[in-house]
């Protein structure tokens, strides 16, 4: 509502009347204007989100390497953190997460029987309760099958709910990972799978994808899910039924980087550094 202004003019000499005309016309003309284009709302500075000082972050131990955020909560993967190990002189590089909920400190989220090397927050995806962790190095099944870890908060506090397991050796399931609508995916070399989050069903859909000597980027909601694999002479798309993962798009896509993939409300973005002679391309794909 823009209002409106009353302007009340007393007539005296002709040497003042014609100021006292203009002025105020002139002050309401702004006020109206003013009014019609509200002023853009206080954008708050931007910080930076640091390791707490208690030794996380230090350096080498990758602070940063993967990040989500839903609402107030952000966590932040550091996949090579240092757990001390009595009987390890050196400790066990096996990585950790930290959220960060509000303005309270960080919470650190890691395995207390995390392996040396797994990588454990090497990719972190969060929707509200449901957070997945992928850990691409664990020794599951075989030799870097890798494995995601679902957690659930619960009171405040992160509980394990399930491991998903890479199933043949060097396949690093959990290189990615991703939720949305009330299901998440993850995916290594070859493979790629989602699962259901709300109702506990650990696996809807594996997917085999090639070439299987690349990790493939996911993306998920409640009826797609999408698989981004990089190849020697480009990157294929592909989209598949979220609860049986059979095929419903094929897409090829210029640039042999396949390096991110994020879901749209109708359809995917992929992010393909080495597209166009390296110049790079994010292709958006209804």
């Amino acid at each position: 509502v823009l209002g409106h202004c009353v302007i009340t003019v007393r007539r005296t000499s002709a040497q003042y009347l014609a100021p006292m005309k203009t002025l105020p016309v002139l002050l309401c003309s702004l006020l109206l204007l003013a009014a019609a284009f509200p002023s853009l709302p206080a954008q708050p500075p931007l910080t930076e989100i640091i390791p707490p000082a208690t030794g996380l972050g230090a350096a080498g131990e990758s602070f940063g390497s993967s990040i989500a955020i839903d609402g107030p909560r952000r966590v932040v993967g550091t996949p090579n953190r240092v757990r001390v190990d009595p009987e390890v002189l050196d400790g066990v590089r096996s990585g950790a997460v930290l959220v960060y909920d509000g303005d309270a400190g960080p919470k650190l989220l890691q395995l207390p029987d995390g392996e040396e090397g797994d990588l454990f927050g090497a990719a972190v995806a969060l929707c509200g309760d449901w957070l997945l962790v992928g850990a691409p190095l664990v020794d599951a099944a075989s030799k870097n099958a890798g494995a995601v870890y679902v957690f659930r908060d619960i009171g405040g506090v992160f509980e394990l709910q399930r491991r998903i397991e890479g199933s043949v050796a060097d396949e690093r399931l959990g290189g990615a990972v991703a939720c949305g609508g009330g299901r998440g995916a993850a995916a290594g070399r070859g493979r790629a799978l989602s699962i259901d989050l709300v109702t506990g069903v650990p696996l809807l859909a594996s997917v085999t994808v090639t070439p299987s000597s690349h990790a493939a980027a996911v993306a998920v909601d409640a009826v797609n899910l999408w698989v981004l694999t990089p190849s020697p002479t480009g990157s294929q798309l592909t989209r598949h039924v979220v609860g049986t993962g059979a095929l419903t798009g094929n897409l090829g896509l210029a640039g042999s980087d396949a390096a991110s993939l994020l879901r749209l409300p109708a359809g995917a973005l992929a992010g393909l550094p080495g597209a166009h002679g390296g110049r790079g391309l994010v292709a958006q794909v209804g």
